[in-house]
């Protein structure tokens, strides 16, 4: 009976550090955008969220999502994401921009540089809802700064 209890013991200690490190190996920000639309990113070495300045989740986000060179190359080369077309990126980011409340204007305004965010060796990926036509997802991805700028109204 000590050895079945002991095997056991064994066992459970090695399920819960499998889910720790499942836990920690594919943390939130890769893992819901994968849920939610069904893209799939490596995790980001380091976010900042902007609209935290000013509090509330309420469906507008702006974040830049820092990566290393190897994941950037990994997100070049991801089905969703083309080069920059600055017409078209234009015309979804005015709609991105129409969304956002007055306070999150001013803040857009002053932390995003359109020039920085157009530069034709980005790329860029723009998804949507079918479900929900003011439901979408842009992502910037700049290669020389090795970030991604991730903008989403729900």
């Amino acid at each position: 009976m000590g050895k079945k209890k002991t095997l056991l013991i064994i066992i459970v200690i090695i399920i819960l550090g499998v889910i720790n490190y499942v836990n920690s190996t594919f943390y939130k920000y890769s893992t819901d955008l994968y849920i939610n639309w069904k893209i799939f990113l490596p995790e980001p070495v380091y976010v900042t969220g902007y609209w935290d300045e000013i509090g509330g989740m309420d469906g507008e986000y702006a974040d830049i999502w820092k990566y290393n060179k190897k994941q950037i190359e990994k997100i070049k080369k991801n089905k969703h994401f083309n080069r920059i077309d600055i017409r078209k990126l234009s015309s979804i980011m005015n709609i991105y921009y129409e969304k956002l409340t007055d306070k999150r204007k001013i803040i857009f305004s002053n932390k995003f540089n359109k020039e920085k965010l157009y530069n034709s060796s980005n790329y860029y990926a723009y998804l949507y809802d079918k479900n929900h036509e003011d439901h979408f997802l842009i992502m910037i991805l700049d290669v020389e700064s090795q970030e991604l700028y991730y903008f989403l109204i729900h």
